[in-house]
């Protein structure tokens, strides 16, 4: 698990989610409580290993019905994100190698 950093947290006021005091609030009870680099529990609880995700991203793409650049344009998340979100293994964001059959084109005329 991540801890917020200052991005987030900026991202967050950014989007209207929160007040300009409520802001500031939040950033001392955050440092207050030395979470700037880890949070409670980061150390204790197991990052978990989904195992229908990646499946049916492999099958999406095994299957070429979509890229893992179109999963990752319609669901918003980039390639990188969806690598470390799901626990993926590398091959997936490596495409099949493509098999093309070129066709010789007769001369007219």
């Amino acid at each position: 698990m991540e801890s917020l950093d200052c991005d987030d947290d900026r991202e967050t006021k950014h989007l209207a989610v929160i007040d300009a005091e409520q802001h500031r609030r939040l950033r001392i009870n955050y440092l207050a409580r030395h979470w700037g680099k880890q949070e409670p529990f980061d150390d204790e609880i197991p990052i978990e290993q989904p195992l229908l995700i990646p499946s049916a991203l492999r099958m999406l793409v095994d299957q070429r019905i979509q890229s893992v650049e179109q999963i990752s344009i319609n669901s918003g998340f980039a390639e990188h994100w969806l690598k470390t979100l799901i626990n993926a293994p590398t091959e997936l964001f490596t495409p099949p190698p493509v098999s093309l059959k070129v066709l010789p084109f007769r001369k007219m005329g």
